[in-house]
């Protein structure tokens, strides 16, 4: 149904063929609006194309569907060839595209303006005069006047920051109407106000401590205000706690500061991002419970205690001691409390001081924990208020539906369309989820289970807490504040240090008794003396709970009760999340349609007879900004927590729905700031319209005379390259007419404004894809534009030096463009930061190093775009024009295999080259004295190299280059005797023996002539890897054996040829050297680490077959054989593709040599190595922190005179592995070495035996036992002990240490039960093997929508399993072995961000099997590390008591 003042909207717009913008109040269904538009498009007229950002493509296109159905709608993506695009742009349909994408079509003319009719923009808010959108309509109005612009926008606020915001969008995107529809609109307000819903304002009282701490955070919000006030920077009328509620009072200020953020001190920085952090805690106190809130107050306490401004407040201290409060307090173990600080006398000392018998009124905690200390934990465990009004006002929903169907009466509120759905919506998912738990178990038990695993964390926080404790000693007062305890004497002081002591001790004597209580319900399970609430749940930790009353029995509205039960639960997962092994939980959370919200229906649920039915609830996450309305249809809505936004839906679906009884429920914290912050955001949308009536009545927008906009007034721009130059007195009445400037525009260079800029100066735009350089300005000039963070991200990853490489080497005058921000400082640092030593890591210093090393460099600084515009003018003077064609081809082989115009006239066979530099060993500083070397190009290299070479960790020198002879296959050859053994009846190998054995999980190729061919070709190329390498590997995995070295194995589940790029490589690369240095830190021991990269592309597969639709096909098998593409070309094995994953696979180690050896591995880069996305993370802070104590062990090294510039702490030895699956693959690399005559697999270091594989009759322990690589063992819960020592004998007869690796995979539970025989089967057989954890496999599960993934809870669990295990059996865990990647993906739920089922569709890249990314990486690095660290210091306790007794 279409509302009267959105055809209102539409007929305005309809109007005007030319178009308008309009802005109309947030919450009033725009989508609906564009989609009633887009209805009426009249096809004959030409395409009407719809501009969005590229993430929002798929949920635009399914949202406009679903509500049109019938609208002629198609997407252009990048992926679409060219003459698909040139049919679409001229179909006459709605397109949907990105501005990137439209504005390389219109400069290289794919796009016909004359062909289309109209644009759209839904973000105008977003838009400015430099943006690509104006470049779009500027170009298209050029050509066509009669096109029309439309844009949209429901963000008023935004359109009214800065000067005359508004009328500088429409006259850059030639648009002369405005239509403003707020909600106080006269057609608006009666349509809305016709027929309201039911309204129940509910204002739930906050608990005394929750006042005290919002009370205290504004004022330390107006402290922090009055200090920013007394800076003179920044508007005073900006400043205001009002404001400070709003995520754009951030952007307001900064705005304002940017231009001087050079001149500021730090204190006003450190202001500014308090007062961020005050804003989240206000909105963090009313959304979150106590212990969540408590927990993150720890972490801020950790991260900002020694610099930030906030924290040293007068009223600081309370938020700190009133969060505690609301969790726990102690008390003298003979019932006395604690003596407590006066309401009135804020300075006064707060101490744990022997014989204080004050205390507070009793907020129930009655469960404690004795400690030997003498004090008591008494647990508080305050709970939401808004937790037990939700759940009486949802059983008075059911209770008068059941009076009224008992009566007979019909159900007013049900109706047959929705079933009387009861939707509860909250600000985020985490909400909807504590929600769930509260309803479906119980508020005392969500509150135990978020209790429990904060105590864990604390005790992890606190040791990350030392090492600051003693550097910052002698200024204990900010600390001393942050424990809760203010310094008056130094006897008191001395006094507080003991009572926080004695606190610390108290919350590790309740963390021991959580583990010591887990242990025992985990041998006990059978014996449960508790009901359990599901049999089911056992296996998570979860369905453990007591029989409870409801929490209407046991609570108060004010909250003042607390539960009385003192059982520990043992759920100590860091996050709350559905287990997926509650059979209950799964019966009772369907999931409807595309990401609606979570169902809880109550009625079967069976916990105790006293808890009261309720209705059916669904839970929707207000962040995932979904028509959650018309898809459920609810008659009872409550805001649990009030957004504008979302009041403003709901009375759009009550008008939409005028006949349908709807009820409201919102539910405030009375006097808080959550009614202060919807209020004032009705306020400021409303000043905003009003700002925007009073902009409208005074706009001056130009038209010509036919009627058009005639855009920004550029005329002074436009007039030096105009061709219709206006007649002058120069040159007797004539202007001699310039030539157009072309600049060529490297593709990726649309994703920022300078092409813009540079055709608002008439200049012409080429687009093309350039291989050297960014702009090319002249056949002589060639210009790497750089911003200032890319400037720095280029250094750290070392690009720069390789683009300016590339440009030095065919362009005469090769510049770089430092490009700075408009609105920012014309400076990389403040002048406060100079120092006066000039250290390598100085962004200066590293901009002298480059321009030493490449005297023809130019750098320019540009002050803005404008500026870049105007030096790219000057540049250009007295140079030609550029070529096109040239230069695309700068950087690329030609057919010849010379590259043309080459300034240094080196004049190499490019292709040769190209293949030079990748091979092992070479790299950028050795290849050109290679080939230097060589005389012709049919000549091998004679000199010796070793003045060439570098140190290689991952492989020996290179004398020469050769390629070691490959063996005839048809010879037999007899394998050594340390590779056989006469017991194992198997004392004949050759490379080929495998083949009279059964081989499982190879592909069938149908041509065996073209696979032939591709194999002798394979084994033509020269080695990836050196036997010397995989000895080396061998060796340190032995010390890993005895429990000397961890190692540390992962990667991509299989790499694939369309992700193959070097950020990629580098992402993970960068994790695993994090991840080396975490668990190096906690272990105190090497860490050995191994990539699943530069060859793991097979995959086994459970069936030959799959099945889509009813269409039969061969499985996918990875890249090396075959694609993912669910068609017949694609499916069919194709051999050609082993040679690709060759060079990939070259390609791939050649650049991991070059990051472990070239510096970018070096410890002093350790605080450099954290990905943009996990920086600001709970596990990039941690490693931050980690960093930083590296970084000040390094500094006392080089104080004392210790080198740092050893080799070791410069380079990182870093292997690679793969599973050893495509047999004539491995055969045909295997090469025999000639320093010791053993053969070796040199496809990869380390190779394993998979599951499905490893039979020991099989084709593939047939070839593993010949080779002397290292190897894996892939051990499931289904392998027999007795089988598994047989393996070992086969694989390893001299039982020589580091050469076998067994790799379990059985999950959490099987993990305890099976892996101690396995463990004790291989002792008593006397093999040495090193054993390690692979805690992926076991734990793949799959979601209802298709979708593949494991649960970080469950792959910790394992984790946990494979330690416990070996610290039972006195065994060493020696390593772990992960599935993960770099990137930013969502594949695995769970981790501190809390990735979700409904999260896994935004980034689930694999198309294989799930993988971890980057912070859920980290947080396991850490969890092991903290394991390894206790290992160790159990061992040193146990050690020193030895001795003792010796």
């Amino acid at each position: 149904m279409v509302l009267k003042f959105q055809e209102h909207i539409v007929s305005d717009l309809l109007e005007d063929p030319n178009g308008g913008l309009v802005i109309l109040s947030s919450g009033l269904s725009l989508p609906k609006l564009l989609s009633s538009f887009l209805s009426l498009h009249s096809q004959s007229t030409g395409s009407l194309l719809l501009l969005h950002s590229p993430h929002l493509s798929s949920a635009l296109k399914s949202l406009l569907l679903s509500l049109s159905p019938s609208l002629p709608l198609s997407e252009i993506t990048a992926d679409l060839p060219s003459s698909n695009r040139l049919s679409l742009y001229s179909s006459n349909r709605i397109l949907l595209l990105s501005p990137r994408i439209l504005i390389v079509d219109l400069l290289t003319q794919k796009a016909q303006t004359s062909l289309i009719s109209g644009l759209i923009f839904l973000n105008a808010h977003s838009l400015s005069e430099s943006s690509t959108e104006s470049f779009i309509v500027r170009i298209i109005k050029a050509f066509n006047k009669n096109a029309s612009v439309y844009a949209f926008s429901d963000k008023s606020h935004s359109m009214v920051s800065g000067f005359a915001k508004t009328e500088r969008i429409m006259k850059s995107l030639f648009i002369k109407r405005l239509h403003l529809w707020p909600r106080f609109q006269v057609n608006v307000s009666e349509e809305l106000e016709r027929d309201p819903p039911d309204v129940v304002d509910i204002r739930v009282p906050m608990s005394k401590y929750m006042v005290g701490i919002q009370k205290a955070i504004v004022e330390v919000m107006d402290a922090c205000l009055k200090e920013m006030r007394k800076t003179n920077k920044v508007d005073v009328e900006d400043l205001t706690v009002e404001n400070g509620l709003f995520k754009s009072f951030d952007e307001i200020v900064r705005r304002q500061l940017d231009p001087i953020w050079h001149t500021l001190g730090k204190k006003t920085k450190q202001l500014v991002s308090d007062l961020k952090t005050l804003r989240k805690l206000l909105d963090y106190l009313v959304r979150y419970d106590a212990v969540s809130y408590l927990k993150y107050l720890d972490t801020r306490r950790v991260s900002e205690s020694f610099r930030s401004v906030w924290i040293f407040a007068e009223s600081s201290y309370k938020i700190f001691d009133y969060a505690k409060k609301r969790v726990y307090r102690f008390s003298r173990s003979d019932g006395t409390k604690i003596n407590k600080p006066s309401k009135n006398v804020s300075g006064k000392k707060r101490k744990l001081k022997e014989g204080d018998n004050n205390s507070d009124a009793a907020i129930a905690g009655t469960s404690s924990t004795s400690t030997n200390t003498g004090l008591v934990l008494e647990e508080v465990l305050e709970e939401s208020p808004k937790w037990k009004v939700l759940r009486e006002v949802l059983e008075e929903i059911e209770e008068e539906r059941q009076k009224q169907a008992s009566s007979g009466e019909p159900l007013l509120d049900v109706e047959e369309d929705n079933n009387g759905i009861v939707l509860v919506a909250c600000k985020d998912e985490r909400s909807c989820m504590q929600l769930e738990d509260c309803i479906n178990n119980s508020p005392q038990k969500v509150m135990r289970d978020e209790w429990q695993k904060y105590l864990l964390s604390k005790v992890e926080l606190r040791e990350f807490q030392r090492p600051q404790k003693k550097k910052h000693k002698k200024t204990p007062k900010g600390y001393g504040i942050l424990d809760g305890i203010v310094p008056v004497t130094p006897a008191q002081n001395a006094e507080a240090s003991s009572a926080c002591k004695q606190e610390h001790e108290a919350l590790l004597a309740a963390a021991s008794e959580i583990k010591r209580n887990q242990a025992k319900k985990e041998k006990d399970a059978a014996g449960e003396p508790e009901p359990q609430v599901s049999s089911r749940g056992h296996g998570k930790g979860k369905g453990k709970g007591k029989t409870k009353k409801g929490p209407s029995n046991t609570r108060q509205l004010k909250n003042k009760d607390c539960s009385k039960d003192t059982e520990v639960a043992t759920d100590d997962r860091p996050e709350i999340s559905v287990s997926e092994n509650e059979g209950q939980r799964n019966e009772i959370n369907p999931t409807i349609g595309n990401g609606v919200p979570k169902h809880i229906d109550s009625n079967n649920e069976t916990k105790t007879d006293n808890i009261k039915r309720l209705p059916p609830v669904y839970f929707h996450a207000l962040e995932r900004d979904q028509p959650v309305l018309d898809v459920l249809r609810p008659s009872t809505i409550f805001v649990y927590h009030p957004d504008m936004t979302f009041v403003r839906e709901i009375e759009v679906y009550k008008a939409e729905n005028p006949g349908k009884k709807l009820k409201v429920y919102f539910l405030f914290y009375e006097a808080s700031t959550e009614v202060q912050k919807f209020e004032a955001s009705i306020r400021r949308e409303n000043g905003a319209f009003e700002s925007l009536i009073r902009q409208k009545s005074m706009m001056m927008i130009p038209v010509d005379q036919d009627g058009f906009c005639l855009g920004l007034n550029n005329s002074s721009e436009f007039q030096g390259s105009s061709s219709q130059n206006s007649i002058t007195r120069k040159a007797g009445g004539r202007k001699e007419s310039e030539k157009e400037m072309q600049v060529i525009v490297d593709m990726r260079e649309f994703m920022s404004s300078l092409p813009n800029v540079l055709h608002l100066k008439g200049m012409r735009i080429i687009p093309v894809t350039l291989e050297v350089g960014d702009y090319v300005l002249s056949p002589l000039i060639c210009v790497e534009r750089k911003s200032i963070q890319d400037l720095f991200m280029s250094f750290t990853s070392g690009r720069l030096y390789h683009q300016v490489e590339t440009m030095v080497r065919y362009y005469r005058i090769p510049v770089l463009l430092i490009e700075f921000s408009q609105d920012k400082s014309f400076s990389f640092q403040s002048a406060s930061d100079i120092g006066d030593d000039v250290t390598p890591y100085n962004i200066i210093s590293k901009l002298s190093l480059l321009v030493l090393h490449f005297p023809r460099l130019r750098i320019i600084w540009s002050r803005s775009l404008h500026a870049t515009a105007e030096i790219f003018t000057s540049l250009k003077s007295n140079q030609d024009e550029p070529d096109e064609a040239k230069a695309m081809r700068v950087g690329v082989p030609s057919e010849e295999g010379f590259i043309e115009n080459d300034v240094r006239a080196e004049n190499y066979n490019t292709s040769a080259v190209e293949f030079l530099r990748r091979l092992p060993g070479v790299t950028d500083s050795n290849y050109r004295a290679i080939m230097e070397g060589c005389s012709a190009n049919l000549t091998a290299p004679k000199p010796s190299l070793k003045g060439a070479t570098t140190r290689l960790p991952l492989s020996p020198p290179l004398p020469t280059l050769h390629v070691t002879k490959k063996p005839n296959p048809n010879i037999t050859a007899s394998v050594s005797s340390s590779s056989a053994s006469p017991s194992t009846g198997q004392t004949h190998w050759s490379l080929d023996s495998w083949k009279s054995k059964r081989a499982h999980q190879l592909p069938e190729y149908p041509d065996a002539n073209e696979l032939d061919s591709v194999l002798r070709t394979i084994g033509s190329f020269p080695p990836i890897v050196f036997a010397g390498e995989a000895r080396k590997l061998e060796d340190k995995l032995a010390n890993a054996a005895l429990g000397k070295a961890f190692l540390l194995q992962g990667g991509d589940c299989a790499e694939s040829f369309k992700e193959f790029n070097a950020n990629n490589i580098r992402d993970t690369f960068r994790v695993l050297l994090q991840m080396g240095i975490v668990l190096t830190f906690g272990a105190q021991m090497p860490v050995i680490t191994v990539g699943r990269m530069a060859g793991q592309f097979a995959k086994p597969r459970s069936d030959p077959f799959e099945v889509k639709d009813g269409v039969k096909l061969p499985s996918y098998r990875g890249d090396n054989i075959n694609g993912d593409s669910f068609d017949e070309k694609s499916r069919v094995p194709d051999p050609q593709r082993l040679i690709r994953a060759y060079l990939q696979s070259v390609g791939t180690l050649n650049l991991l040599r070059a990051f472990a050896t070239g510096g970018y591995a070096a410890m002093q880069r350790v605080s450099q190595w954290n990905l943009d996305f996990v920086r600001n993370s709970e596990q990039g802070d941690r490693y931050m922190e980690l960093a930083q104590r590296v970084d000040e062990a390094l500094g006392f090294m080089a104080a004392a005179g210790l080198t740092i510039d050893d080799p070791q702490m410069n380079t990182v030895d870093f292997w690679t592995s793969h599973e050893c699956l495509h047999l004539p693959y491995e055969q045909a690399l295997t090469r025999e070495d000639s320093t010791t005559g053993l053969y070796y697999d040199c496809s990869a270091h380390m190779l394993w035996v998979g599951e499905r594989t490893r039979q020991l009759d099989g084709a593939h322990v047939e070839f593993l036992r010949g080779i002397s690589n290292p190897l894996g063992i892939k051990v499931s819960d289904k392998m027999d002990p007795t089988e598994l020592v047989k393996l070992c004998e086969i694989l390893n007869p001299r039982n020589k240490p580091g050469r076998l690796t067994i790799i379990t995979r059985m999950g959490a539970d099987s993990m305890r039960v099976k892996l101690p025989h396995l463990i004790r089967a291989v002792r008593q057989a006397g093999l040495i093997v090193t054993w390690v954890s692979d805690p992926m496999h076991g734990n793949t599960i799959k979601v209802p929508c298709g979708l593949k993934t494991r649960p970080f809870d469950a792959i910790r669990a394992e984790l946990r399993a494979f330690f416990d295990v070996h610290e039972q059996e006195g065994s060493y865990p020696g390593g772990v072995h992960l599935e993960m990647t770099g990137q930013n993906v969502t594949e695995c739920i769970g981790g501190s961000k809390t990735i979700t089922f409904d999260d896994l569709n935004s980034r689930y890249h694999t198309h294989c099997d799930p993988r971890l990314n980057a912070s859920q990486s980290l947080e396991l690095a850490f969890a092991i590390s903290e394991r390894l660290r206790k290992r160790r210091l159990k061992s040193a306790k146990e050690l020193l008591t030895d001795n003792r007794v010796n």
